[in-house]
């Protein structure tokens, strides 16, 4: 039964049957200990974040992630890399995230 799901799943996948998934609206700052994402990255907040700085993530793409039982593969961002963007100044936020989204300061999981 999962060697006939996974088959289908890669036929599906190369016929091009898979569809982009829209962005969900953002909804209130997700707790400590959820984990948030932005098309294959992954952040586990650790640390609490503020208001201004939850609503400037969410204007860039980055939702909570709300099943538990998610399958998809992330690449997950350093803990280091991410309290550097909390502390980071707005101006600086931007560049720090550039450099976090092309990969540096994040590892497959």
């Amino acid at each position: 039964m999962r060697l006939l799901r996974k088959l289908k799943d890669r036929i599906r996948t190369m016929m091009g049957l898979r569809t982009q998934r829209q962005l969900q609206p953002a909804h209130g700052k997700p707790s400590l200990g959820a984990s948030i994402v932005k098309d294959r990255f992954r952040i586990r907040l650790k640390h609490p974040i503020d208001d201004e700085t939850w609503d400037w993530l969410s204007e860039k793409g980055w939702r909570a992630m709300p099943v538990n039982n998610n399958r998809r593969k992330y690449t997950i961002v350093s803990e280091r890399s991410f309290e550097r963007l909390l502390r980071a100044e707005p101006l600086e936020r931007e560049a720090l995230m550039a450099r976090l989204t092309d990969g540096r300061g994040a590892r497959r999981a």
